[in-house]
C-alpha cells in the first residue's frame, strides 16, 4: 500500500555497480537514484560514474555493467560523487534491491 502525498514522504530508489563482489578487493564504479514520491511519481533521476582514485584499476565484467576505463577516467571523483548522493539522500527513505551489497559499498567509498 502507497502512502499519500500528505505525508510528503521521498523514496530514494538506489542502485550501485560495481568491479565485483568483494568488499575488500573491488570498487565503487557507478551510483544512481531514482527518486520516488510516496504515491509512486518519479520525481528525479540522477546517476554518475565514479572516477577511480588509482590510475590501474579494474573494471570487472565491462559485460555486465557496460562501464570501461575511458568513461571512469572523465568521472568525477569519488568524493564529488558521495557529496551530491548525500545531498540527494537527504531527508528519503533508502531503498535498493540488494540493500546490504549497495550500502557496503557505499560505506566503503565513504571512509577511504
Amino acid at each position: 500500500m502507497l502512502l499519500t502525498d500528505d505525508h510528503g514522504l521521498r523514496f530514494a530508489v538506489v542502485d550501485v555497480e560495481t568491479s565485483g563482489l568483494s568488499l575488500r578487493w573491488n570498487r565503487l564504479l557507478q551510483v544512481g537514484v531514482v527518486m520516488v514520491d510516496s504515491g509512486g511519481v518519479v520525481i528525479d533521476r540522477w546517476s554518475s560514474l565514479v572516477r577511480p582514485r588509482r590510475r590501474w584499476f579494474r573494471v570487472g565484467p565491462t559485460s555486465l555493467h557496460g562501464i570501461d576505463r575511458a568513461a571512469l577516467r572523465q568521472a568525477p571523483s569519488q568524493q564529488a560523487v558521495l557529496v551530491e548522493l548525500a545531498s540527494r539522500l537527504d531527508g528519503a527513505v533508502f531503498v535498493a534491491h540488494n540493500a546490504a551489497f549497495d550500502l557496503g559499498f557505499l560505506r566503503k567509498a565513504a571512509t577511504e
